[in-house]
């Protein structure tokens, strides 16, 4: 009877195991193109969800970037349709420039990229895998790697693609206490 009942459910299991693996054949093919760089805006990420921060005012330990890009798409897509996006032109570089003074050893016109970092948790909508031609989310969030001195800061954004073509937007003022 035990051999029975575990030929029964190594059945089962295999049975549903073919039935989700037949779901992911279901992507369908999508090809994106960037056309630019949406509003770039400031976040306060001291609570447990980022928020614009309040009066233009955050805390240096608490302060991210939220960078959205604009796509257009090949086709309509269908809600409910699972899609496979391929970028047509990849993303080569990421750039943040500083148009104000960062800090003592990064004055206005830096390029501080290197000091953030991608938002290491997973946000619905954030952007991964673009520098290999898919493409998963709209949004790169940044978080400072290292920390801004006080004062009002304002960033420039600009993405270039593989094939050249450069998209920028400049944030409005942010206060870093």
């Amino acid at each position: 009877m035990k051999n029975k009942l575990s030929v029964l459910l190594a059945l089962l299991f295999l049975l549903c195991t073919a039935m989700c693996c037949e779901e992911f054949e279901e992507y369908i093919p999508c090809q994106v193109t960037l056309t630019g760089i949406g509003k770039v805006e400031h976040l306060d990420n001291a609570g447990s969800v980022p928020v614009a921060p309040v009066g233009g005012v955050v805390s240096r330990q608490a302060y991210m970037l939220r960078i959205p890009l604009d796509f257009e798409y090949e086709k309509e897509t269908v809600e409910g349709t699972y899609y496979e996006y391929i970028l047509t032109d990849t993303i080569a570089n990421i750039q943040i420039i500083s148009l104000t003074a960062y800090d003592e050893s990064h004055p206005a016109g830096t390029d501080v990229n290197e000091l953030f970092m991608d938002y290491p948790l997973r946000q619905e909508d954030q952007l991964t895998d673009y520098k290999y031609g898919y493409m998963y989310g709209t949004v790169f969030y940044k978080i400072p790697r290292t920390l801004p001195q006080a004062g009002v800061h304002r960033f420039k954004v600009v993405v270039t693609t593989c094939k050249g073509e450069e998209f920028t937007k400049e944030t409005d003022e942010i206060t870093m206490q």
